[in-house]
């Protein structure tokens, strides 16, 4: 299932794309690296993070946009797999937006799912996600505090 050099590169190449757009602020870029369906599905790290469409997620872009300063985004090691005209990368990624002197970052784990279409790796889904502060190391699930009294 690890994917080849020319399917890695590639998924990586669309990977690339999808995020320098998105440090541009380019939401036709950003849209570009999506399959044009509205099965399309992401899970963002934020609680209302969650949208089913093309439409609902150039939306979420254009929040994202509208509510950050300078972008930054670190893409972590990728791993890489496929099987057929499907792949996904997974990996660490930092988003952060510069305001000022104030900078905001996410660390977090990202699943990303593309299809090949007319020889394209595009994304069909993505999931991020940030681990859990209150799950100590070793744990399966976080402590649940004790209510006082």
């Amino acid at each position: 299932m690890k994917a080849d050099a020319k399917t890695t590169d590639a998924v990586l190449g669309t990977l690339k794309t999808l995020w320098t757009a998105y440090v541009h602020k380019d939401l036709d870029g950003v849209m570009a690296c999506w399959v044009p369906e509205e099965h399309i599905f992401v899970y963002g790290a934020g609680a209302d993070e969650c949208c089913a469409g093309a439409k609902k997620l150039r939306k979420g872009y254009q929040r994202d946009f509208e509510q950050s300063g300078e972008l930054v985004v670190k893409l972590g090691r990728q791993s890489v797999y496929a099987v057929g005209d499907t792949a996904w990368a997974v990996g660490a990624l930092v988003v952060a937006s510069k305001t000022g002197k104030q900078i905001n970052a996410v660390e977090g784990r990202c699943t990303t799912v593309f299809v090949r279409r007319e020889g394209k790796w595009l994304v069909a889904h993505s999931h991020f996600s940030v681990p859990n502060a209150a799950q100590k190391k070793g744990a399966s699930f976080p402590e649940r505090k004790k209510a006082k009294g």
